[in-house]
């Protein structure tokens, strides 16, 4: 496990998520003259989804 854990933690979560999820998204046309790729997409939805307590 990460750190010698035997558990995950969030920080975790947002240190492995871009390269498990990267290959997974398919953006549409228009999300690259936007300025948006798979990296911001998935920074964008750690940023909006609530860590659990």
């Amino acid at each position: 496990a990460l750190g010698g854990r035997d558990y995950v933690i969030p920080d975790d979560v947002k240190l492995l998520a871009p390269p498990a999820l990267r290959h997974r998204l398919v953006l549409a046309p228009g999300a690259e003259i936007e300025g948006l790729d798979a990296d911001k997409v998935i920074a964008q939805i750690l940023e909006q989804v609530a860590a659990p307590r």
